[in-house]
C-alpha cells in the first residue's frame, strides 16, 4: 500500500519543517507550498490524501485557496492560523475546510484532526443510529436525512455527535466547545458554538433541523423522540 501524501501550506519556512517532520513520522510523503500561488500549482498536479491549509499568505490567502480546492475536489482540508476570531474561523468552514487549528497548536491535537478526517470512508464494524428522518452511520461519519447524504465539515460532525450521543440530554456550550474544538477558553466560543449550530441545522434541512433543541441558558440537546 502506497503511503499518504499530505500537501502542507504556510509562509513561515519553520513552520513548515514542524509540520514536515510530523507529518512523515506519521507515514506521510509530504509536499511543501510556501504561498497560494504554489499550493494550487501543487494541487493541480498531483492527488493528495490531505492539506494542511495556513490562512494568513501572500499572493492567495489560505480561504482564497481552499475555495479553489474545493471546487474541484473533496480532498479533507485542515486550516491553521494564528487568529482566534469567530468571523476568521467560520469563513474557513464557508470555504469548505473540514476542521481548523489554532497556533501555536500541541502536534498531538493537529495529528489527531487528521486522523478524524481520515477515518471518513474508511471500513468498520457498523454501527447506526437514528433519530426520526436522520441517519447517523458511526463507522464512516456520514449522515442521512430522509435518505439523501449530507456532508457535514468535520467540526459539525462532532458537535451532532457530541449530542446523539447522549439523545436527550442537554450539552452545555463549553462542553460542545471542547468536543468541536478542544478548548473551553476561546474568545467568542459560545457565539462560535451557536453559529456553528445553526449552520448544522441549515445543512440537515427542515426534515431534521428541528431535532436539535436550544434549550435558553444551558445549552443544546438533540430530541431523540422528535
Amino acid at each position: 500500500m502506497s503511503e499518504p501524501k499530505a500537501l502542507i501550506v504556510d509562509d513561515e519556512p519553520q513552520m513548515l519543517m514542524i509540520l514536515e517532520y510530523l507529518l512523515t513520522n506519521r507515514g506521510f510523503t509530504v509536499n511543501k507550498a510556501l504561498n497560494g500561488a504554489e499550493a494550487m500549482a501543487a494541487f493541480q498536479s498531483e492527488a493528495f490524501d490531505i492539506v494542511v491549509l495556513d490562512v494568513t499568505m501572500p499572493r492567495i490567502g489560505g480561504v482564497a485557496v481552499c475555495q479553489r480546492m474545493r471546487a474541484t475536489s473533496d480532498v479533507p482540508i485542515i486550516m491553521v492560523t494564528a487568529r482566534s476570531q469567530t468571523e476568521q474561523i467560520l469563513a474557513g468552514f464557508d470555504a469548505g475546510a473540514d476542521d481548523y487549528v489554532i497556533k501555536p497548536f500541541e502536534p498531538r491535537i493537529l495529528l489527531s484532526r487528521i486522523d478524524s478526517v481520515l477515518r471518513r470512508g474508511r471500513g468498520r464494524e457498523q454501527r447506526r443510529s437514528e433519530f426520526g428522518m436522520l441517519t447517523i452511520d458511526w463507522s464512516s461519519h456520514t449522515v442521512r436525512v430522509s435518505g439523501k447524504q449530507i456532508t457535514l465539515p468535520e467540526t459539525e460532525w462532532r458537535l451532532l455527535a457530541a449530542l446523539a450521543e447522549h439523545p436527550g440530554e442537554v450539552r452545555a456550550w463549553r462542553l460542545l466547545l471542547t468536543q468541536g474544538w478542544q478548548s473551553e477558553d476561546w474568545v467568542g466560543g459560545r457565539d462560535l458554538v451557536k453559529a456553528t449550530i445553526y449552520r448544522l441545522r441549515q445543512r440537515l434541512g427542515p426534515d431534521a433541523a428541528d431535532l436539535i433543541v436550544t434549550v435558553r441558558g444551558s445549552g443544546y440537546l438533540l430530541d431523540a423522540g422528535a
